[in-house]
């Protein structure tokens, strides 16, 4: 709140930091836009997006390709049917945006 005073615990909370350790610093990609949403249907969409971004200029880190594409539950590999080629949709969005598919 304005005007309020530092926490008592600070001087805490700074000691146990110097005890344990701090946090590393940020990766730059961490630091900028992460682009996700519920579902990219295929490597067109998420292609499209990239290339929509690029021509914008704005800088996005990440591009999230989430859970849903996955053949089943719990499934790590993406769906062939949607995402014939991981390796082509991530060069595509390096080439497009400089950015890391997740």
């Amino acid at each position: 709140p304005k005007g309020a005073k530092s926490s008592a615990a600070s001087p805490i909370y700074s000691q146990y930091a110097e005890a344990t350790g701090h946090a590393p610093m940020l990766r730059e990609e961490a630091m900028l836009f992460w682009q996700s949403r519920n579902r990219y249907k295929s490597s067109a969409i998420a292609l499209k997006i990239a290339s929509n971004y690029s021509k914008l200029s704005l800088p996005v880190g990440v591009l999230v390709i989430d859970y849903k594409n996955m053949v089943a539950d719990g499934d790590f590999a993406p769906d062939p049917a949607c995402y014939p080629s991981v390796k082509a949709l991530s060069s595509g969005v390096r080439a497009a945006l400089n950015a890391t598919t997740v």
